[in-house]
């Protein structure tokens, strides 16, 4: 048996699966075909087929895959075997494979949080939209501010993409817990801590350790490391990033922290990196202006000092770094970095008492003026306003951090200050469960983590939680020190909840009752609309054969214009390829697609991402390999390519104003029915900055 399976699955798609039979019995003879498959419906489950000794028949499965619950917290997969059996000899073969089932829907989420000292009411009220597309409310409860967060955590575990930055921003929550564990004595063993990964279809997903995750992520980081010292966002990076080297340096310290070790040389040669762009003071590929000075901004220069500090907390040339900076009309995130670096370099013994005097003073009163004079206050709590570099989130995040790194004292004398600050950042979370960007998102749970432990909140904690419905009890929990650090939640359904439901929240003894509350339904991919948000995204499918045929004729004539052979008018093709194709709804099994996309953005984007989602009857035709044909090789605007199982991924550092186009192509596999997510264009490090195209339904059909 050739299983011939598809890559991935795709939730609620009708799909044919098409196993091919090959008779090596020697012999002319039918065979009994079988399928069996979880979380999978098939509409005839054996067939009997005749086969002639030394030929193949491809037998065919019509199958329906089951809707998965988007809000799952295993991942979804269909186990499927293949069995043939030879009716005359008796001879067997069996073939069993696992295939990820991915969402076809868009979840939209309502949300809200908060946290009580006595008892709490909240209303919910549901519309024909939410009953009519399914979903579930999830109450999340505990003594601490972990179900605020954790929704974070999950969204930089699961986010597809491998860049340095996200690689890291996807393993920090976990070193930070760990040190929240660690400092109220609660065990947070790493080596029994596992999480599920897909491996292959043989493999099917397998448990890791955190440990083990860990371990392979300070193996594998490495190779982000350039020759000069500094780290780059990928793997085939030409080129190191000072910000993101900053970066890494110091969630290598606090992995250090948790008791790994980081290589030695790495953070040697990262520092040097850092050391050598600060004095030189002058960013790449900058042409300097009246208008535009090419230095680094005064807060990333900062936070190249606390990097070195995060390091090598005795590290005295930082302090003559600092002593290099010039303060004047420093932007909110600038005072903030010079607050956590003043707050840092009072700590390296080589600095006299009168200087340490003198920057403490300094740090008290930047502290004092941000509180009184950079807060922005609005119902949702508080927040620094960002006035230049940086965004509101990692402003209010970094400062809230500022005061735990001063102390208990400091974050009892601010706690007002910051419990607003904390209720504007959870009321910030996005539908998807991050804070923005992964960047930002890892930023709120290192500081939220970090303000929890310099608090002491957690050390005597004593009650017991009570949730109610509509007068109905739903859930008593009693949370003391043996599970302070726990999060619990409970799943309502839609069936028990009316049109407006009255979900009441109570606590009785010692501690403070946090709680999250998310109401998540889903939109299936062919009603969730286009939309424009800093970029217009275009696209359209043709025939990759009527494609080429046209790119050939188009050359061809150019050459002989360019050779004064013939004249413009005499030019059949001159303005671009797809203007002279019609555009296909449906694909063909085996028939390549080529996937046009055109991109426009009204003004200059930094960080630039694509993502092209397939139909699962299909695959990408990666033009990189040594196995396609090099004759598909197309130009590209991006720096970075993949050519993922479900989608192609591209980014570019930067894009002027402009218009861009680009493709790429699809090779239909198997004959279905399939819901295709949106694609998108978006700013990586500012996601509200998108555009996509609608979602939609593609058939692809048996081309026999």
């Amino acid at each position: 048996i050739n299983e011939n399976l598809p890559r991935f699955l795709g939730s609620g798609d009708e799909i044919t699966f098409s196993p091919v039979i090959f008779n090596k019995t020697g012999k002319n003879q039918s065979f009994d075909v079988t399928i069996d498959a979880s979380n999978i419906t098939i509409d005839g489950a054996k067939r009997t087929v005749f086969i002639k000794s030394g030929e193949s028949y491809t037998v065919p499965f019509k199958a329906t895959v089951n809707n998965i619950e988007a809000n799952s917290s295993e991942p979804a997969a269909a186990k499927i075997t293949f069995k043939a059996t030879a009716k005359e000899s008796n001879e067997v073969d069996e073939v069993e494979n696992t295939l990820p089932i991915l969402q076809t829907t868009t979840p939209e989420t309502v949300a809200t949080s908060g946290k009580t000292t006595d008892s709490t009411d909240e209303q919910i009220k549901l519309s024909g939209d939410i009953r009519k597309n399914g979903g579930s409310v999830t109450v999340s409860y505990a003594a601490s501010l972990l179900p605020n967060i954790l929704s974070g955590m999950e969204y930089l575990k699961t986010f597809p993409y491998g860049c340095s930055e996200q690689r890291t921003s996807a393993i920090m929550p976990t070193i930070y817990l760990k040190q929240l564990y660690d400092s109220v004595k609660v065990s947070f063993d790493l080596k029994t801590k596992t999480v599920r990964e897909y491996i292959d279809p043989y493999q099917g997903y397998q448990e890791r350790s955190l440990d083990t995750v860990l371990r392979g992520y300070l193996v594998e980081i490495k190779n982000f490391q350039r020759l000069d010292g500094g780290f780059g966002f990928w793997m085939d990076s030409l080129s190191s990033e000072f910000p993101l080297t900053i970066s890494l340096v110091g969630a290598f310290s606090d992995i250090r922290s948790v008791g790994y070790t980081p290589d030695s040389f790495m953070i040697e040669n990262a520092i040097k990196y850092i050391k050598t762009e600060f004095y030189a003071n002058k960013r790449p590929y900058c042409v300097a202006s009246k208008t535009e000075s090419c230095n680094w901004p005064l807060a990333t220069r900062l936070s190249a000092i606390e990097s070195i500090l995060d390091a090598n907390t005795q590290d005295y040339e930082a302090y003559k770094m600092y002593k290099l900076l010039s303060f004047k009309a420093p932007d909110n995130l600038a005072t903030v970095n010079q607050s956590r670096v003043l707050a840092k370099l009072m700590r390296i013994n080589a600095i006299t008492k009168a200087e340490k005097d003198g920057l403490k003073k300094t740090l008290n009163d930047q502290v004092k003026y941000l509180a009184s004079n950079a807060l922005v206050y609005n119902p949702r709590g508080a927040f620094l306003g960002s006035v230049g570099a940086g965004s509101r989130i990692e402003v209010t995040t970094r400062f809230i951090e500022t005061l735990a790194l001063m102390g208990p004292a400091t974050v009892k004398e601010y706690g007002q200050i910051i419990d607003n600050m904390e209720r504007w950042i959870i009321g910030e979370k996005k539908k998807d469960g991050s804070f923005g960007s992964t960047a930002d998102t890892s930023s709120v749970i290192r500081s939220l983590a970090n303000v929890m432990r310099t608090s002491g909140e957690l050390r005597d904690v004593n009650m017991l939680a009570k949730i109610s419905l509509n007068n109905i009890s739903l859930e008593d929990k009693w949370i003391d020190t043996k599970n302070k650090l726990d999060t619990f939640s409970k799943i309502i359904g839609l069936d028990q909840l009316h049109d407006v439901s009255n979900l009441h929240l109570e606590k009785t003894g010692q501690g403070t009752l946090y709680y999250d509350i998310a109401m998540q339904y889903q939109i299936p991919a062919r009603d969730v609309a286009s939309r424009d948000e800093g970029f217009f995204v275009e696209q359209a499918y043709y025939d990759y054969d009527a494609y080429k045929a046209v790119k050939k004729a188009k050359d061809e004539e150019w050459a002989r214009y360019v050779n004064q052979e013939i004249d413009y008018k005499a030019l059949k093709y001159p303005k671009d390829i797809i203007t002279y194709l019609k555009p296909i709804e449906n694909f063909t099994v085996g028939k390549l697609v080529y996937v046009s996309n055109r991109l426009i953005t009204g003004e200059t984007r930094d960080q630039v991402a694509f993502e092209g989602f397939i139909p699962s009857g299909s695959e990408l035709v990666n033009p990189e390999l040594k196995t396609e044909n090099q004759q598909n090789k197309l130009e590209s605007l991006f720096d970075h390519q993949e050519w993922q199982d479900d989608r192609y991924f591209a980014t570019v550092s930067s894009l002027d104003a402009g218009v861009y186009t680009f493709g790429y192509i699809i090779r239909p596999t198997h004959a279905g029915t399939y819901q295709l997510l949106p694609s998108r264009a978006f700013e990586f490090y500012r996601p509200e900055v998108f555009g996509r195209v609608a979602g939609k339904v593609v058939k692809v059909v048996d081309g026999k």
